[in-house]
């Protein structure tokens, strides 16, 4: 406990000299958080009444939860801490299930870092892996997510929902709703231009059933995040011979250095950590076919964020990948690779269940590539707005620009 808690400290330390240039945490002031969680109500309810989700009063109490909830350093995000303790459960559930055991102990926390996943260092006097997830990644996975469902069409066939992901359905769909076109440019925008996902408009809440896919695809990204970062530790790619001195917010850390090869290695990890969570939750019971689902849909959703950040800094569309991290499109080909030999290695005990989990496979990876065509059908309508930056030399958010200076 001692060990993690002079981690925390450095954590805190990292966090305080990042922040030091604003005049306050963007995380504190609950008062703002407050009236953003009013609007949200007051739309809600001005367009579903008495269907709205949740009453003012209810919305306020829950507010009010998560903001007097307590936090491990005091410039930590009190929503996405709240997300990540969550999953961060799951993963440690899973781990404890396939009785893997951690050659050291994790703490996680968020700052806004130059990299879209996270940042992960080694405590400077104690062995402990510090992981600090992107501030906006939980809020642009879950954007993303809304705004991929609300570009399919939904049948409803008496007995259940079927989403249609055909080319003819999207382009009516997107043609019925033109708007997903300007929320999508604008939560990028925000991400990318700003810095800061939760600078994008609020979105008013979807029919439920949507809501219910939307879920889907938000979870799944997001144990697969905590699960891909797990999956360094388990793999031993966090020794302290491994790392690299950097400076990052005027503090020196000790970061990991890992090539590519561990990389893919980390993401086979999280995806088995991922779909073992995952698949003790309720509401992935009745299908599994949706577990690998999110997973996909956050690498594609990671690839456009990456598309849209190297068209801004370079010019073109150029693999955001370096000498250490691959880009987000050549993970998702390698995980897609993977699949079926992490499925069988994870649930392939009998021969009825892997002969299920290979024809499985197939269905998996076809969810995946919906979302991916929904994705690039709506960056290819947006992408000239950051060729446009580019030309006119505005720089992407303060978070982004040691990937422009290099430093």
């Amino acid at each position: 406990m001692q060990d993690k808690n002079s981690a925390l400290e450095e954590l805190a330390k990292v966090q305080q000299a990042y922040y030091q240039g604003m005049s306050y945490s963007p995380y504190q002031d609950k008062t703002v958080l407050r009236q953003l969680m009013g609007k949200t109500v007051k739309m809600s309810q001005q367009k579903y009444g008495d269907k709205s989700i949740v009453s003012e009063k209810e919305a306020y109490e829950l507010m009010d939860e998560v903001l007097d909830s307590p936090l491990q350093t005091e410039l930590e995000n009190p929503i996405l801490y709240r997300k990540l303790i969550r999953v961060f459960n799951s993963i440690e559930a899973a781990v404890h299930e396939l009785n893997i055991q951690l050659p050291m102990p994790l703490i996680f926390g968020s700052v806004q870092a130059p990299d879209p996943n996270a940042i992960v260092w080694l405590a400077k006097d104690v062995d402990v892996c510090i992981i600090a997830f992107h501030t906006g990644i939980y809020g642009y996975l879950f954007r993303m997510s809304q705004l991929v469902i609300s570009a399919a069409k939904i049948l409803d066939e008496g007995d259940g929902y079927r989403l249609l992901f055909d080319h003819d359905s999207i382009q009516q769909r997107l043609s019925e709703a033109p708007a997903i076109y300007d929320r999508f440019l604008q939560v990028l925008d925000a991400m990318v231009m700003l810095g800061n996902v939760y600078r994008s408009p609020i979105y008013l809440p979807m029919e439920e059933i949507r809501q219910v896919f939307t879920s889907f695809l938000t979870k799944g990204s997001q144990h697969f995040l905590m699960g891909h970062e797990y999956g360094h530790v388990i793999a031993g790619h966090t020794s302290r011979s491994k790392t690299m001195q950097v400076l990052f917010g005027g503090e020196e850390i000790a970061q990991i250095n890992t090539s590519w090869e561990q990389e893919f290695e980390a993401d086979r990890l999280g995806l088995m950590l991922a779909l073992v969570s995952m698949s003790n939750e309720e509401e992935f019971e009745y299908d599994i076919n949706y577990l690998y689902w999110g997973i996909d849909f956050g690498l594609s959703a990671f690839n456009i964020l990456e598309k849209a950040l190297s068209t801004v800094i370079y010019g073109n569309e150029k693999q955001w990948s370096s000498a250490t991290h691959p880009s987000s499109y050549e993970r998702r080909c390698k995980l897609r690779e993977s699949l079926q030999e992490v499925l069988l290695s994870t649930w392939g005990e009998t021969e009825e269940q892997k002969k299920a989990l290979i024809k499985g496979t197939a269905k998996f990876l076809k969810l995946g590539k919906d979302l991916e065509v929904i994705l690039e059908i709506l960056w290819l309508q947006t992408k000239d707005n950051f060729t446009d930056y580019y030309r006119r030399q505005v720089l992407p958010g303060r978070s982004w620009r040691p990937k422009l200076f290099g430093n």
